[in-house]
């Protein structure tokens, strides 16, 4: 058992150490001035190690206040299977999204995938702002939340390139077909021509 001053802090718990006292870790109660549990920890000391918050149950890895459900400060997470597909499940409820942020220390939220239930899209952000969508019908939308009517509709705002293609040959082609023809639009030596390649 460890104590700590009763005046600011303690820390209470369990330690496993080896037959020669080598201090394996431990899990420990960590309390304030008032009496109360504020976490619980299960590592090599009290503030180090898995830690679960008594007043909202987070769980903190790497952080003794965690502020989400499961919190990891520092290094990386990995999953691993041998046998089968890996799976990562975001699941919500109907009418609400399944969110995957992205950011740093500062803007912790720049970057999104999100799966909205409701409505079956699914969109990208970055810069903190939606910039693709793609809706239940298959419709892709870059630059515009709400594409419509074509497979493939691209929003330039006031920019008048609105996109590009480009071919590292001397010729580069666009083909577009129905259920019997096929057509091309081309550029060859600073002409274009509308037609077959």
């Amino acid at each position: 058992e460890i104590t700590g001053s009763s005046t600011s802090g303690w820390a209470m718990g369990y330690r496993f150490r080896s037959t020669n006292e080598t201090l394996y870790g431990g899990l420990w109660a960590n309390g304030n001035a008032n009496a109360a549990v504020n976490y619980y920890t299960l590592g090599p000391s009290y503030n180090v190690g898995l830690t679960v918050r008594n007043t909202d149950g987070n769980v903190g890895i790497g952080t003794t206040s965690p502020g989400n459900k499961l919190t990891v400060n520092g290094g990386s997470g990995q999953f691993i299977t041998t046998d089968s597909h890996q799976r990562l499940f975001l699941t919500s409820s109907p009418l609400h999204q399944s969110i995957l942020y992205f950011g740093d220390t500062n803007l912790s939220s720049q970057g999104r995938v999100a799966y909205d239930n409701n409505y079956d899209d699914m969109y990208f952000n970055t810069a903190g702002a939606e910039k693709m969508r793609i809706t239940s019908a298959g419709i892709v939308g870059i630059g515009t939340s709400s594409p419509v009517g074509t497979k493939l509709q691209v929003a330039s705002g006031t920019t008048d390139l609105v996109a590009r293609f480009i071919s590292s040959d001397n010729k580069a082609s666009i083909e577009v077909s129905d259920n019997d023809t096929t057509g091309y639009i081309s550029v060859e030596n600073d002409a274009v021509s509308i037609g077959s390649v």
